[in-house]
């Protein structure tokens, strides 16, 4: 079975903690807003916000990834906290998700392009989402970090 995008819940709060398990793990993850270690209740805080909508990569009843959208500017929509299980990583799960989260940023947010934040050194995740479409928005980026943005599909059901 093709795994599925889903609203998350409390029970998968409680797995996605377990995959964190260092305080590089969750910076990367993360960034500076969420300190390791993370309990259940303070990731549910901080991950829980007004405009926010917090998605589990599904197989069956088995949670293989987590991400979220939100609106950035008047004129993009934002993917943060981009997560694989672990023991899933490196099977084009990660690609998956983030093509189903462009999606369902313009569901939500109908704006022209969407973007996202990934630390340099987090090679996985950035060749994935060069892979994908994604461009740096030198402007916006770092040393550490770049900001990517990707057009926006037209129009999604």
């Amino acid at each position: 079975m093709n795994p599925t995008l889903k609203l998350s819940s409390s029970n998968d709060y409680k797995k996605l903690v377990s995959w964190i398990t260092s305080a590089e793990d969750c910076l990367l993850w993360a960034g500076p807003s969420i300190s390791f270690p993370v309990s259940v209740e303070s990731l549910k805080e901080s991950l829980i916000g007004k405009e926010t909508i917090n998605f589990s990569y599904m197989r069956e009843k088995d949670l293989i990834g987590f991400g979220q959208v939100w609106p950035r500017l008047s004129t993009s929509s934002h993917i943060g906290r981009v997560i694989i299980n672990p023991k899933e990583r490196r099977k084009g799960f990660g690609k998956e998700l983030v093509q189903l989260l462009v999606l369902e940023a313009k569901k939500a947010f109908d704006y022209s392009f969407v973007t996202l934040k990934v630390y340099r050194s987090n090679k996985y995740a950035l060749k994935t989402y060069l892979d994908i479409g994604f461009e740096e928005v030198p402007c916006d980026s770092d040393k550490e970090s770049m900001l990517m943005k990707q057009d926006a599909p037209g129009d999604v059901d």
